[in-house]
């Protein structure tokens, strides 16, 4: 057993089996770690992105939310994205980018009550960007992926109104 080695390959890939599996499937298997262990681990990860959500804006703050989301079930990662939405700290790119993730999670397998719930935010959410200014933080535009992307208020929104 390997403990050493195989914290570092699974904090490496943030505790998604599916990375591991990938990526170094014999290499994390031969470190013997017990799933209680990995549970533990996977807890600290899920505080550290916590914390880093709480502190970051912007594009930092939306990769942050997915990758933390990615480790939870579909039903806690919706609430947890409705829970984001609701604290009125983002600018208007990255509710765009979250509400497209919980539109997503309307054809997965959650109850119809929560899907009802999206539904009902997605209507609020396109009203709240639709009627305020619309602010793009910076880090977006900075980005060299997105250096050809039209951030004119007529494609935000029109992809606002893809809700």
């Amino acid at each position: 057993m390997d403990l050493e080695k195989g914290k570092q390959i699974f904090f490496r890939f943030n505790g998604s089996r599916f990375h591991i599996d990938r990526e170094c499937p014999d290499e994390y298997k031969k470190c013997g770690v017990p799933k209680s262990v990995e549970q533990q681990w996977l807890e600290e990860i899920k505080i550290d992105f916590l914390k880093n959500i709480s502190v970051e804006s912007g594009h930092s703050k939306v990769i942050l939310i997915n990758n933390y989301i990615q480790l939870l079930d579909n039903e806690s990662a919706v609430h947890f994205v409705i829970k984001v939405l609701n604290q009125n700290d983002l600018d208007t790119f990255s509710m765009i980018i979250l509400a497209e993730t919980l539109k997503h999670y309307k054809s997965t397998y959650i109850s119809e009550q929560l899907k009802q719930e999206i539904y009902n935010l997605l209507l609020i959410l396109k009203k709240i960007m639709l009627n305020g200014e619309i602010k793009i933080d910076e880090s977006y535009k900075k980005n060299p992926y997105m250096k050809d992307y039209d951030f004119t208020k007529e494609n935000i929104i029109n992809r606002i109104n893809k809700l």
